[in-house]
């Protein structure tokens, strides 16, 4: 099948999903970012839990 279009129809065209490097790069910062705050709050939770604190001075 073939079909000519004109430049009208063809500046019409939109379509696709296009997945960047920022994009990319955003989620994978946002991951990071998420497993640290929870490694930091399980730790957190574990040192209260076992009485183990740095005492304040």
């Amino acid at each position: 099948m073939n079909q000519n279009l004109s430049n009208q129809e063809l500046l019409s065209i939109v379509g696709g999903f296009n997945i960047t490097g920022t994009i990319i790069n955003a989620f994978t910062s946002a991951a990071k970012f998420i497993y640290s705050a929870g490694q930091a709050l399980g730790s957190a939770i574990i040192r209260i839990g076992s009485h183990n604190l740095c005492p304040m001075k």
